[in-house]
């Protein structure tokens, strides 16, 4: 089947406000960045579960910590989304394996929650440094996700609906669509 594919659009806000001084504040984008992280986290590892505002605060919290304290902002929010796919993975991959509540699975002590997958991460780095087409989808999907958060319209949606339909990644094609419903929902 022919498809057009639409090139995405981002939206042109700027992520910061210029302040007296030279100092800037970046909190919409580290809001943006972090929202958007959550929302996939909570579809990827726990979707269907509802959780207490306060649980989803606290683990939102954590994610904004991550973000912050890694170096630039887009760079941690990618790394963030593509170790929540690992873990995503290896969970759909070994039967009876499980993830906790995000609290405990986003607490940088547990070292079989979120902080594990470092390692992993790390490893798909250096093949990636050999080989750089490994896992290629998992960055595209963490953009996708960003893209969508920033400026959702049909034209985004169909664009990446499109996208991962094409290169036959069907799993993160469900997982994008479960995440633009989700968000409906204010997750």
């Amino acid at each position: 089947m022919n498809q057009q594919t639409a090139t995405p659009l981002r939206n042109q806000q700027p992520g910061f406000t210029i302040i007296k001084g030279g100092l800037f504040n970046s909190n919409i984008q580290l809001s943006a960045l972090t929202n958007a992280a959550w929302q996939v986290a909570y579809t990827a590892l726990w979707n269907g579960l509802v959780f207490s505002d306060k649980e989803i605060a606290d683990a939102k919290t954590s994610i904004n910590y991550f973000i912050l304290l890694n170096g630039n902002n887009e760079t941690a929010y990618s790394e963030f989304v593509q170790r929540v796919l690992l873990a995503r993975n290896y969970i759909i991959n070994n039967p009876g394996k499980y993830i906790p509540i995000p609290t405990a699975w986003l607490n940088e002590d547990n070292t079989m929650g979120f902080a594990g997958t470092k390692r992993w991460f790390d490893k798909l780095i250096i093949t990636r440094a050999s080989f750089p087409d490994c896992k290629k989808e998992l960055p595209v999907f963490a953009k996708a996700i960003l893209m969508l958060h920033e400026n959702y319209s049909a034209r985004n949606f169909h664009y990446w609906r499109s996208y991962f339909a094409e290169h036959e990644e069907q799993g993160l094609l469900n997982l994008l669509l479960s995440i633009v419903a989700n968000s409906f929902y204010d997750m």
